[in-house]
């Protein structure tokens, strides 16, 4: 009998099982989405000479508008985490981030 109980067969139950705090391993995988897609994007410009180093007031206004471009994936990686953890879609609201959507209004209404 102890012979069936070995290996895999012990540790199933713990491989599938739901995070305790799911909801910021959501969050903050998503965050590190968009702060991966602000250096990207950032280097992209920055290479050829887009944003110069030289001028700080450019650099630092381009990553801030930057910031907000990303935000699109980071939102669907964090609910598409959720919702592969979970099952279904409840609850998926309450796991992303308002950071994106918020500064995207602020910037609207300048």
């Amino acid at each position: 009998m102890n012979e069936e109980l070995s290996g895999w067969k012990l540790v199933v139950g713990h491989v599938f099982r739901e995070p305790v705090f799911l909801k910021p391993l959501c969050v903050m995988i998503g965050d590190q989405v968009q702060i991966t897609g602000l250096a990207l994007v950032t280097f992209v410009f920055a290479a050829p000479g887009f944003m110069s180093p030289a001028s700080r007031g450019m650099l630092l206004t381009g990553m801030i508008i930057l910031y907000l471009f990303p935000g699109n994936f980071s939102w669907c990686v964090g609910v598409r985490l959720w919702r592969t953890v979970k099952g279904n879609s409840e609850g998926w609201s309450k796991s992303t981030s308002a950071i994106p959507i918020s500064l995207y209004f602020i910037f609207l209404s300048l």
